[in-house]
């Protein structure tokens, strides 16, 4: 039983290291699935599946394939409290590092752990450890390295998300050109409404404010 009160803080300055090294798709699959055999729009088509999953991502608050973030603390928190990834889903840690003397060092990765949550997972010091009393007075004193997505692989993709994909591809495709207001369209479409179970609570609520 837990006898601590856990609060959570979240890391800033997000940034994207690897981005997804394949799609949910190959060019083939898809072009079977418009029923397309020429290769006139073959460049068309590749960057259609390129932008049905940007977009589906930015809807969704999830990333689809795996990619490499690194995000930022300026210390250490209290050792009982949540370090919450604000990104989806994670997948693994690569690395806690912190500058001591203005060299960066790395933690012992047994030392913490992270919970496995659909939405969004944090990072925790375990019980009888504690994070590292001497970093550094400064900005981003603490360098998060992590992993977040479904898998590296098209297979790890929910077939949801991937039908979803395929109703937005062939929309875009079929009205190429025709798109004044594209994130609206998006919103309006098919393919929103199939992306709907897959969506955070937060992107839900970005909705509401007007934010999306």
């Amino acid at each position: 039983m837990f006898n601590h009160i856990y609060y959570k803080i979240s890391p800033t300055d997000y940034i994207l290291n690897t981005d997804a090294i394949i799609e949910p798709f190959t060019l083939d699959y898809v072009k079977d699935y418009l029923r397309i055999s020429s290769t006139d729009d073959d460049v068309l088509i590749g960057d259609l599946i390129t932008t049905a999953r940007n977009f589906g991502e930015k809807y969704t608050g999830r990333d689809f394939i795996n990619k490499t973030y690194v995000c930022y603390l300026n210390n250490f928190p209290f050792n009982y409290a949540e370090i919450e990834i604000r990104k989806s889903k994670l997948t693994s840690i690569t690395s806690i590092q912190y500058y001591k003397d203005d060299v960066l060092t790395t933690i012992d990765s047994s030392i913490y752990y992270f919970t496995d949550n659909n939405e969004y997972s944090s990072i925790l010091v375990k019980d009888g450890q504690s994070w590292a009393s001497d970093a550094d007075n400064r900005k981003q004193a603490v360098k998060i390295t992590f992993v977040s997505g479904y898998g590296a692989t098209a297979d790890d993709v929910p077939q949801g998300i991937k039908t979803a994909m395929l109703a937005h591809i062939a929309n875009m495709y079929e009205n190429r050109g025709d798109c004044s207001d594209c994130d609206i369209a998006f919103k309006n479409s098919k393919a929103a409404s199939l992306y709907s179970p897959y969506r955070l609570s937060s992107t839900i609520l970005e909705v509401v404010h007007g934010l999306w």
